[in-house]
C-alpha cells in the first residue's frame, strides 16, 4: 500500500481531485492550465498512481471505478458543452438584434428612395439634351 490506502481509496481520491480540479500530478495541471478535459482513465491512473490495468476496463478488478469514471466523464463533457451552449445562445442573440437592426435601416433607406422616386417623377422640368435620333436598335 502506497501512502497507507488501499487501491481503491488511491483511485476514488484521484478521481476526486480530477472531478474538484485540483490535480496534483504535473500532467494533469498542464491539462488544467491548457483547458483541456481531465476525467478519464488515463488522467485517474496518473493521479493515483495505480496502473489502469486495475480499473481500465468493465471486466477489471475494479470495474465499479471504472464505471464511476465513465459517469465522471461524460458530467465533464456535459459541463463544457453547457457552458459553450450559454455562449453560443448569446452570440445568436447579439446577431439577431444586429439583423434587426440592420433590417430597420434597411427599410428606412428604401422608404427614402421611394420618396425621391415620387418626387422625380412629379418634376417633368428635368429636358434631355441629347434627343436619340438612331433610326436602327442597338
Amino acid at each position: 500500500m502506497k501512502n497507507g490506502l488501499s487501491t481503491e481509496a488511491r483511485i476514488k481520491a484521484g478521481l476526486a481531485r480530477l472531478v474538484q480540479k485540483k490535480p496534483e500530478h504535473p500532467a494533469n495541471v498542464a491539462k488544467l492550465l491548457a483547458g483541456q478535459r481531465l476525467v478519464s482513465v488515463k488522467g485517474v491512473e496518473r493521479e493515483s498512481g495505480v496502473s489502469r490495468s486495475n480499473f481500465g476496463s468493465s471486466s477489471s478488478r475494479y470495474s465499479e471505478q471504472w464505471e464511476a469514471i465513465r459517469e465522471a466523464s461524460k458530467a465533464e463533457a456535459n459541463r463544457g458543452l453547457s457552458a459553450q451552449l450559454v455562449e453560443e445562445k448569446a452570440e445568436s442573440r447579439r446577431l439577431r438584434r444586429l439583423l434587426h437592426l440592420t433590417q430597420v435601416h434597411n427599410a428606412s433607406l428604401q422608404l427614402r428612395l421611394s420618396k425621391l422616386k415620387a418626387r422625380s417623377e412629379e418634376d417633368d422640368t428635368v429636358t434631355p439634351f441629347r434627343i436619340n435620333r438612331r433610326s436602327r436598335k442597338r
